[in-house]
């Protein structure tokens, strides 16, 4: 008798999720523009193909790898990207990881996400 309860309880539960999810209408959100972001496309085609010339291979062994190519690397962004890095700080962390941050002022707030928008204030700011 109690499975039979606790059946009929589990088998509720999924009909009111079920009736819920199929009477479920999504609130009305103000339409977004898409901003067109304009750039330098063979400046950046350019900038890629020197850091893809970098062989960086990682291994599980990090004793196989050739840090002077990571290194290299990391050297070569500030100037195939030296606007970023005029905006931003930059920390070096621990297995070669970077750490570039900008605060930003955007429509009266700070802001320390770098999405498309704010990463374009910027540069047109710096």
């Amino acid at each position: 008798m109690v499975v039979y309860i606790i059946l009929a309880l589990v088998a509720a539960f999924f009909a009111v999720i079920l009736i819920r999810t199929l009477n479920f209408k999504p609130k009305a959100q103000s339409a977004t523009s898409q901003e067109a972001v304009s750039f330098d496309k063979d400046a950046a085609t350019e900038a890629l193909a020197k850091l893809i010339r970098c062989k960086t291979i990682s291994y599980n062994d990090h004793a196989l790898e050739d840090e002077t190519q990571f290194q290299g690397l990391i050297d070569s962004l500030p100037g195939l990207y030296p606007r970023v890095f005029e905006i931003c700080s930059v920390r070096q962390l621990p297995d070669r990881a970077l750490l570039l941050r900008r605060r930003l002022i955007a429509a009266g707030s700070v802001s320390d996400v770098l999405t498309p928008t704010n990463l374009n204030k910027a540069f047109d700011r710096a």
